[in-house]
């Protein structure tokens, strides 16, 4: 979220706004905001436990195909309304995240979920070091 946030000082350069281009950031702050609410533990009894881990993999493949859908949201808002290049190196880093996201959404292994926290830390770490070259 605080990297979705930094991500908006790109859009000061915008200089006309339209209500589809609005609309098509504020859709990506929202879809984020839904992948935040498939984390959190439903509504309890104080008696009762929450298992985060059966949480989490309940909630994965939703997530992952949120996360998915996120990533297509950036990449299309930063061609349509930021005029980059479709071929860019952020672009890159986001593909290959779609096709990691994809995985998780389809996978039940938690030893793949554990690996998949781990290749999401380091492209969003390259995503970060290319972003910063701009």
């Amino acid at each position: 979220m605080i990297q979705l946030w930094w991500g908006f000082w790109n859009f000061r350069t915008v200089e006309a706004w339209s209500l589809g281009s609005l609309l098509a950031v504020v859709t990506e702050a929202i879809t984020l905001v839904l992948c935040a609410l498939l984390m959190v533990p439903g509504q309890r009894e104080k008696s009762e436990s929450i298992d985060l881990r059966r949480v989490y993999l309940d909630n994965s493949r939703p997530f992952f195909l949120l996360g998915t859908l996120l990533l297509v949201q950036l990449t299309l808002v930063d061609v349509l309304v930021l005029g980059m290049p479709l071929l860019h190196g952020e672009n890159a880093v986001r593909a290959f995240g779609v096709a990691v996201a994809l995985f998780a959404a389809w996978s039940r292994d938690p030893r793949v979920h554990t690996g998949i926290a781990l290749v999401s830390l380091a492209l969003l770490a390259g995503f970060l070091v290319e972003a910063m070259a701009l």
